[in-house]
Protein backbone atom coordinates (compact mmCIF):
# COMPACT_ATOMS: atom_id res chain seq x y z
CA UNK A 1 0.00 0.00 0.00
CA UNK A 2 1.13 3.50 -0.75
CA UNK A 3 0.80 6.06 1.99
CA UNK A 4 0.08 9.66 1.15
CA UNK A 5 2.29 12.55 2.30
CA UNK A 6 0.28 12.98 5.50
CA UNK A 7 0.96 9.41 6.56
CA UNK A 8 -2.55 8.16 5.80
CA UNK A 9 -3.53 5.41 3.43
CA UNK A 10 -5.25 6.64 0.25
CA UNK A 11 -8.91 5.63 -0.17
CA UNK A 12 -9.14 2.14 -1.60
CA UNK A 13 -11.41 -0.90 -1.77
CA UNK A 14 -9.15 -3.88 -2.46
CA UNK A 15 -11.76 -6.51 -1.55
CA UNK A 16 -14.31 -4.91 -3.87
CA UNK A 17 -11.69 -4.77 -6.63
CA UNK A 18 -11.14 -8.53 -6.24
CA UNK A 19 -14.87 -9.20 -6.26
CA UNK A 20 -15.29 -7.23 -9.48
CA UNK A 21 -12.46 -9.09 -11.22
CA UNK A 22 -13.64 -12.46 -9.92
CA UNK A 23 -17.19 -11.73 -11.01
CA UNK A 24 -15.96 -10.94 -14.53
CA UNK A 25 -14.28 -14.35 -14.65
CA UNK A 26 -17.53 -16.00 -13.57
CA UNK A 27 -19.77 -13.86 -15.81
CA UNK A 28 -17.93 -12.12 -18.68
CA UNK A 29 -21.04 -10.02 -19.40
CA UNK A 30 -20.14 -8.00 -16.32
CA UNK A 31 -17.09 -6.70 -18.17
CA UNK A 32 -19.35 -5.33 -20.90
CA UNK A 33 -21.52 -3.57 -18.34
CA UNK A 34 -18.73 -1.86 -16.44
CA UNK A 35 -16.24 -1.28 -19.27
CA UNK A 36 -18.75 0.59 -21.40
CA UNK A 37 -20.01 2.25 -18.25
CA UNK A 38 -16.78 4.23 -18.24
CA UNK A 39 -15.21 2.33 -15.40
CA UNK A 40 -11.58 3.29 -15.96
CA UNK A 41 -8.79 0.83 -15.18
CA UNK A 42 -7.27 3.59 -13.04
CA UNK A 43 -10.20 3.13 -10.65
CA UNK A 44 -8.36 0.09 -9.34
CA UNK A 45 -5.97 1.04 -6.55
CA UNK A 46 -3.90 -2.13 -6.69
CA UNK A 47 -1.55 -2.19 -9.68
CA UNK A 48 -2.00 -5.91 -10.27
CA UNK A 49 -5.77 -5.41 -10.43
CA UNK A 50 -5.34 -2.67 -13.06
CA UNK A 51 -3.12 -5.03 -15.05
CA UNK A 52 -5.63 -7.87 -14.83
CA UNK A 53 -8.56 -5.63 -15.79
CA UNK A 54 -6.67 -4.21 -18.79
CA UNK A 55 -5.81 -7.73 -19.91
CA UNK A 56 -9.43 -8.83 -19.52
CA UNK A 57 -10.53 -5.99 -21.78
CA UNK A 58 -7.90 -6.88 -24.40
CA UNK A 59 -8.90 -10.56 -24.32
CA UNK A 60 -12.59 -9.69 -24.64
CA UNK A 61 -11.83 -7.47 -27.62
CA UNK A 62 -9.84 -10.14 -29.42
CA UNK A 63 -11.67 -13.31 -28.33
CA UNK A 64 -15.19 -12.02 -27.73
CA UNK A 65 -15.14 -13.27 -24.15
CA UNK A 66 -12.82 -13.68 -21.20
CA UNK A 67 -12.28 -16.63 -18.89
CA UNK A 68 -9.71 -17.91 -16.41
CA UNK A 69 -7.70 -19.95 -18.92
CA UNK A 70 -7.53 -17.16 -21.53
CA UNK A 71 -6.46 -14.69 -18.84
CA UNK A 72 -3.80 -17.02 -17.46
CA UNK A 73 -2.41 -17.72 -20.93
CA UNK A 74 -2.34 -14.03 -21.86
CA UNK A 75 -0.56 -13.04 -18.65
CA UNK A 76 1.93 -15.90 -19.06
CA UNK A 77 2.48 -14.97 -22.71
CA UNK A 78 3.38 -11.42 -21.71
CA UNK A 79 5.61 -12.66 -18.89
CA UNK A 80 3.61 -10.84 -16.22
CA UNK A 81 1.73 -13.65 -14.51
CA UNK A 82 4.20 -13.85 -11.63
CA UNK A 83 4.27 -10.05 -11.28
CA UNK A 84 0.55 -10.03 -10.48
CA UNK A 85 0.91 -12.82 -7.93
CA UNK A 86 0.91 -15.92 -10.10
CA UNK A 87 -1.76 -18.55 -10.65
CA UNK A 88 -2.59 -18.62 -6.93
CA UNK A 89 -3.55 -14.95 -7.08
CA UNK A 90 -5.77 -15.55 -10.11
CA UNK A 91 -7.43 -18.48 -8.34
CA UNK A 92 -8.03 -16.29 -5.28
CA UNK A 93 -9.57 -13.59 -7.48
CA UNK A 94 -11.74 -16.11 -9.35
CA UNK A 95 -12.96 -17.61 -6.08
CA UNK A 96 -13.89 -14.17 -4.73
CA UNK A 97 -16.29 -13.78 -7.64
CA UNK A 98 -18.26 -16.80 -6.54
CA UNK A 99 -19.61 -14.85 -3.57
CA UNK A 100 -20.34 -11.64 -5.43
CA UNK A 101 -24.03 -11.20 -6.09
CA UNK A 102 -24.14 -7.41 -6.24
CA UNK A 103 -21.21 -6.43 -8.44
CA UNK A 104 -22.80 -3.05 -9.14
CA UNK A 105 -22.51 -2.20 -5.46
CA UNK A 106 -18.81 -3.06 -5.51
CA UNK A 107 -18.27 -0.99 -8.66
CA UNK A 108 -19.77 1.98 -6.80
CA UNK A 109 -17.47 1.37 -3.81
CA UNK A 110 -14.36 1.21 -6.03
CA UNK A 111 -15.46 4.28 -7.99
CA UNK A 112 -16.04 6.23 -4.78
CA UNK A 113 -12.52 5.39 -3.59
CA UNK A 114 -11.12 6.36 -6.98
CA UNK A 115 -12.99 9.66 -6.97
CA UNK A 116 -11.67 10.42 -3.48
CA UNK A 117 -8.08 9.67 -4.56
CA UNK A 118 -8.58 11.89 -7.59
CA UNK A 119 -10.02 14.69 -5.44
CA UNK A 120 -7.00 14.44 -3.13
CA UNK A 121 -4.70 14.68 -6.14
CA UNK A 122 -6.59 17.72 -7.48
CA UNK A 123 -6.35 19.43 -4.09
CA UNK A 124 -2.63 18.65 -3.86
CA UNK A 125 -2.03 20.04 -7.33
CA UNK A 126 -3.93 23.23 -6.45
CA UNK A 127 -1.85 23.62 -3.30
CA UNK A 128 1.36 23.12 -5.25
CA UNK A 129 0.33 25.45 -8.08
CA UNK A 130 -0.87 28.12 -5.62
CA UNK A 131 2.53 28.18 -3.96
CA UNK A 132 4.40 28.20 -7.26
CA UNK A 133 5.43 31.24 -9.24
CA UNK A 134 5.35 29.21 -12.45
CA UNK A 135 1.65 29.74 -13.21
CA UNK A 136 -0.96 32.31 -12.23
CA UNK A 137 -3.64 31.53 -9.71
CA UNK A 138 -6.22 31.89 -12.51
CA UNK A 139 -4.46 29.13 -14.46
CA UNK A 140 -4.38 27.00 -11.31
CA UNK A 141 -8.12 27.52 -10.82
CA UNK A 142 -8.84 26.74 -14.48
CA UNK A 143 -6.95 23.46 -14.11
CA UNK A 144 -8.92 22.59 -10.96
CA UNK A 145 -12.25 23.41 -12.60
CA UNK A 146 -11.43 21.22 -15.59
CA UNK A 147 -10.31 18.40 -13.29
CA UNK A 148 -13.45 18.66 -11.17
CA UNK A 149 -15.64 18.58 -14.28
CA UNK A 150 -13.90 15.35 -15.34
CA UNK A 151 -14.24 13.94 -11.84
CA UNK A 152 -17.97 14.68 -11.74
CA UNK A 153 -18.35 12.75 -15.00
CA UNK A 154 -17.11 9.68 -13.14
CA UNK A 155 -20.34 9.35 -11.23
CA UNK A 156 -20.38 6.81 -8.44
CA UNK A 157 -23.98 6.03 -9.36
CA UNK A 158 -23.94 2.64 -11.04
CA UNK A 159 -27.23 3.35 -12.78
CA UNK A 160 -25.31 5.80 -14.97
CA UNK A 161 -23.11 2.84 -15.93
CA UNK A 162 -26.12 0.72 -16.80
CA UNK A 163 -27.69 3.47 -18.93
CA UNK A 164 -24.45 3.99 -20.87
CA UNK A 165 -24.00 0.24 -21.24
CA UNK A 166 -27.47 -0.17 -22.68
CA UNK A 167 -26.74 2.57 -25.24
CA UNK A 168 -23.41 0.98 -26.19
CA UNK A 169 -24.30 -2.69 -25.73
CA UNK A 170 -22.04 -5.02 -27.63
CA UNK A 171 -19.42 -2.41 -28.51
CA UNK A 172 -16.52 -3.95 -26.58
CA UNK A 173 -15.60 -6.05 -29.59
CA UNK A 174 -15.58 -3.12 -31.97
CA UNK A 175 -12.41 -1.21 -32.76
CA UNK A 176 -12.06 1.96 -30.72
Amino acid sequence: MTDNKDGGIPPQAIDSEKLILGSILIDPNILERIYWGYFPPSAFFKTSHKTIFNEMVEIAKSEGTVNFLLLQQALEGKGILEAIGGVDSLIDIANSGLTCEDVEEHVCVVMESYRKRTAIKIAGNLLHDSMSNEISIDEAFDTVITSIDELQFLSSDFFTFVEIYEKNSGRINENE
